[in-house]
């Protein structure tokens, strides 16, 4: 039984009771009790029920709050259970083809009490000793690099009309702090802009899917300056190449072998797309494997369902002491309350935030301290727990779930029209152009999932990116001339091109002769 299931019981607790000077409308008054362990009701390692009452003069209950507290014992034999912290810094697409922003709303998530801001200075301060694992969109990476020098904002689909914005010291600074964080860490790269691979592995377009991983992984280790390459990857940097992290944790045997393909070996799932076959009886442990649709298995890790709707909470409008204090007691209480059910039995927790989470930033430091110091759990990163592979396992349902929330049919429709004026315009190209396919990234995000309103963005996004290229198309051209007639067996037809694009095309030419002519 999970702490979140306990109906507590609460007997008064003799003497904890304090005096508090009268409260103005609308205004706060801080207390403290100091109980004794030894005047509790404390049976050993466990959660207990907690609850303060706040009584009038006539002692009147006029509000009750309700916690939970762990108790481990000086004397506590069990051993630590390992847990693994999957720390996201994933953000929403804000780039098309054009270079520069579409938005300036980044700047702000960037510069101190931003949301990024505060989850890469929680994960700086507490990773190490937390064995964070972090999960990275390269999306995210280049719209900050993009920052660092002058750059555009705003501009319209042929890159004008924008406003330019002077280099930001807080991208510049963030990034600087961001590779120092991370140097020698576990880092896991999200395919580019964190696309929804699940719903372009239902629509078959697996070629953008691929385009999406060789472009994330090129771009992140251009900017974080480590090698995310599936031949080699530089020792001692942890670049989780083999891990990837499908959006809502939900996954079926075709995305996993789409993924299998593309060298992930490891995924992180969430517990209810793998639930127990039956009813162990307790909570079991996270890590496990299951088939990957390409003949082969793959491993898997399963992040705490509890824990993420939890954490899920600690959002926008959080912040207020008493709201952070109740996250804070209840995270510790569902871990000790998961190693109290079997505590000799060596098992794993997943803990995976929600990808966009927007936590306080002292909250977010608070719960890595935490999990550092809860003398129940024993830190340890994401590979180092695939690769301990701890007891505690059970026999669990095949993973064949689809998540309702997918990218909606009518933005794939329109990403699978775009990929033929993509393709086209990138044949013509001297070289590839990696916007181009970073664009298409943006649109196909998770970031676009789950309602009418992303939907739109992402038709938007769209619809933007097919201007751009349909513009660009339109500036090649054949200069139409007159007829030319051979005379003889050989002889010269002139073809002019026009180029008016800032870039050299690459053309190809081909003589076709109509059926029935004849010379």
């Amino acid at each position: 039984m999970r702490s979140s299931d306990l109906v507590p019981y609460l007997p008064p607790v003799p003497g904890a009771t304090a005096a508090v000077r009268p409260v103005p409308a609308n205004g706060t008054a801080a207390w403290r009790i100091r109980v004794k362990a030894a005047s509790l009701p404390l049976a050993g390692f466990g959660v207990y029920p907690l609850a303060a009452e706040a009584l009038d003069a006539s002692a009147a209950v006029l509000a009750t709050s309700r916690s939970y507290l762990p108790y481990w014992p000086s004397r506590h034999s069990a051993k630590a259970m390992p847990v693994s912290w999957l720390w996201p810094l994933i953000d929403t697409p804000d780039q098309a083809v054009c270079p520069g922003l579409l938005t300036g709303r980044l700047a702000a998530s960037l510069a101190g009490g931003g949301r990024l801001a505060g989850l890469l200075a929680a994960g700086a301060r507490y990773g190490r000793q937390a064995a964070l694992t972090w999960a990275v969109d390269p999306a995210l990476l280049m719209a900050a690099a993009t920052m660092t020098s002058r750059y555009q904002v705003g501009a319209g689909p042929h890159c004008n009309r924008g406003r330019t914005e002077p280099a930001s010291k807080s991208a510049a600074g963030w990034l600087a702090q961001l590779r120092t964080a991370t140097a020698g860490q576990p880092v896991m790269v999200t395919p580019y802009a964190d696309i929804d691979v699940a719903a372009l592995t239902r629509q078959g377009m697996n070629d953008d899917i691929a385009s999406a991983f060789r472009l994330g992984r090129a771009a992140a280790g251009t900017i974080l300056q480590r090698s995310f390459s599936t031949s080699a990857t530089a020792a001692g940097q942890q670049s989780l190449t083999g891990y990837a992290w499908p959006a809502d944790g939900i996954a079926n045997f075709q995305t996993l072998g789409v993924l299998a393909v593309n060298g992930i070996k490891s995924v992180v799932l969430a517990g209810r797309t793998m639930p127990p076959a039956s009813d162990p009886g307790f909570t079991p442990s996270a890590v496990t494997k299951t088939p990957d649709g390409e003949n082969g298995s793959i491993s898997v890790l399963l992040s705490d369902d509890a824990l993420t709707r939890l954490l899920a909470r600690a959002g926008p409008g959080a912040g207020r002491p008493g709201a952070d204090f109740g996250t804070e007691q209840l995270f510790l209480a569902e871990t000790a309350m998961i190693a109290a059910e079997r505590p000799n039995l060596a098992r794993a927790i997943v803990v995976a935030p929600p990808r966009r989470w927007d936590p306080p930033e002292a909250l977010a430091g608070r719960l890595l301290a935490e999990t550092a110091s809860a003398p129940w759990l024993r830190p340890v990163s994401l590979n180092h727990l695939a690769a301990a592979a701890p007891g505690g396992q059970v026999p669990r349902n095949r993973p064949d779930a689809t998540s309702r929330a997918q990218l909606a049919p009518a933005l794939l429709r329109a990403a699978h029209a775009l990929d033929h004026k993509v393709s086209l315009l990138q044949g013509i190209k001297g070289e590839p152009d990696p916007a181009l396919a970073g664009a298409v990234a943006g649109a196909e995000s998770s970031a676009w999932r789950g309602s009418r309103a992303g939907t739109a963005h992402g038709l938007a996004l769209l619809g933007r990116i097919s201007q751009t290229v349909t513009g660009q198309l339109a500036r090649v051209a054949i200069i139409p001339g007159l007829r030319d007639t051979l005379g003889a067996a050989r002889g010269t037809v002139p073809v002019s091109i026009s180029n008016q694009l800032p870039y050299q095309v690459r053309v190809r030419l081909a003589v076709q002769v109509p059926a029935g002519d004849s010379f």
